[in-house]
């Protein structure tokens, strides 16, 4: 009985120095990202004051030639502003948009899974909202933007998002959402003031398929113009590059997808 007893504190003992080393390690990926990862002032390109006097700072694309254009808000996957969101505004307007991509983590971005997991799920979503209504604001404020006709594109954590301002925000004429975290309340989803796209992967572990189809059902309750595509071929995050630059790739045919939405509901 004894030899058991010490067998068994061995094993107790043994999986707790894992449990510390593995705690350990998530820790200090999380810090290291902190002080050494990328951060949302290294590829912005604009500033502007928020509601509270912050100073905020988001990637700005104006087609060259420009006179007047609608214009799309661009909001982040939780990795926050990074390189990958600059090559998708840049994409966008290279089909006639004028393109914000608004830091939603007020200067913090990562690199790292579990950092970037902990960014979005302890930001208030009322400084979010707050933040990309200051971005909407600078937007509309540019002589170069058609006012009455801005759409917003959220990835990810900023599907979600995307949703939720639209519902807020009457100016925000088109919403695409994808595999965002989206809410399926009826009365919500009623409160917006233009049609919606969404477009989700059937291998998403993420935001399941299920999801997608409550929102989907959520919009009709609503009333609510709407497209929801649910791809059999894709899982999450898969609006990157270089996937969508490839020559016949699913990932490639909702991107053309997302902007043809916008051809069609951004006069």
């Amino acid at each position: 009985m004894d030899a058991v007893r010490q067998f068994l504190r061995v094993i107790f003992y043994l999986l707790m120095v894992g449990l510390l080393l593995l705690v350990g390690a998530v820790v200090g990926t999380i810090a290291a990202d902190a002080v050494f990862g990328p951060r949302a002032t290294d590829v912005s390109n604009v500033s502007y004051s928020g509601a509270d006097g912050t100073e905020l700072v988001a990637y700005l694309n104006i087609p060259p030639n420009a006179e007047i254009l609608p214009a799309v808000i661009l909001l982040p996957n939780h990795w926050g502003l990074n390189s990958q969101t600059i090559r998708l505004a840049n994409l966008l307007s290279e089909a006639g948009y004028v393109v914000i991509a608004p830091d939603l983590f007020r200067g913090a971005s990562s690199g790292v899974l579990t950092r970037a997991l902990l960014l979005s799920g302890t930001t208030a979503e009322a400084q979010v909202m707050q933040d990309v209504q200051s971005a909407y604001d600078y937007l509309t404020g540019l002589d170069v933007v058609q006012a009455d006709s801005v759409g917003i594109l959220g990835l990810g954590y900023g599907g979600g998002m995307a949703v939720r301002f639209a519902a807020e925000q009457p100016g925000i004429g088109a919403t695409v959402a994808a595999y965002g975290d989206v809410p399926t309340r009826p009365d919500l989803l009623a409160e917006l003031n233009g049609p919606v796209l969404g477009v989700f992967g059937e291998l998403d572990l993420f935001v399941t398929p299920d999801q997608a189809e409550r929102f989907k059902a959520a919009l009709e309750t609503a009333d609510m113009p709407h497209e929801v595509v649910i791809y059999d071929a894709l899982g999450h995050d898969f609006l990157t590059f270089p996937q969508i630059t490839v020559e016949g790739a699913l990932a490639g045919q909702v991107w053309q997808r997302v902007v043809r939405f916008f051809d069609q509901n951004l006069s």
